[in-house]
């Protein structure tokens, strides 16, 4: 009767020991697919970007170099003049804001994973997604809509393009540098710990 009692209690261990396993690997399952998902977002914004951005650029160009000759569309052609760098802006813009979104969302879905990994399985991060070459990694999809975003701006204005380019340019060298110091310092704790 004892012995039932054990191997039914043992039994029980081991079945709630799967069904638990089961869960974790449906959750990551279900995180390393909303991983890729966000990262597959991130590339095709950034393609559809490029892809329209040099449409806009192009009607721009030839409206410019064509804009004396034309005598029947001279209204038409100031108005392409005027709306094409606000229209290349603005879808600059909002590439800029949905994949710094994906980005963050990326990052709150690694930290949840990692966490999965250490606690659950008992496991270091294998990968480890806050390396510089990682960080370094997001670097185009960001600066692509940056960069036409301040090409747009250059065709508006020179003088708020300069003003512009370096606030950009001196604001995101800070904040990589502040994120590559804050790495390499926690690195660099946690290797003197383990010492």
């Amino acid at each position: 009767m004892a012995s039932e009692l054990e191997f039914e209690a043992r039994l029980a261990q081991i079945e709630n020991r799967m069904a638990a396993q089961s869960l974790l690997k449906e959750r990551l399952t279900r995180l390393d697919g909303q991983i890729r998902y966000e990262a597959d977002l991130i590339a095709q914004r950034v393609t559809y970007l490029a892809a329209s951005e040099s449409f806009l650029f192009s009607a721009y160009a030839i409206t410019l170099v064509n804009f004396d000759n034309v005598k029947t569309f001279k209204r038409q052609a100031e108005f392409l003049v005027e709306i094409l760098p606000w229209v290349g802006l603005s879808l600059a813009l909002g590439v800029l804001l949905g994949v710094s979104a994906a980005v963050f969302v990326t990052y709150k879905m690694k930290t949840e994973r990692a966490k999965c990994d250490v606690e659950s399985l008992k496991i270091d991060n294998v990968v480890d997604w806050k390396s510089v070459p990682n960080f370094l990694g997001l670097i185009p999809p960001v600066l692509v809509p940056v960069a036409f975003i301040t090409a747009w701006l250059y065709v508006r204005s020179a003088e708020a393009f300069y003003l512009i380019t370096f606030s950009i340019a001196f604001l995101t060298i800070a904040l990589g540098l502040a994120s590559v110091f804050k790495y390499l310092a926690k690195d660099v704790r946690k290797h003197s710990t383990k010492n």
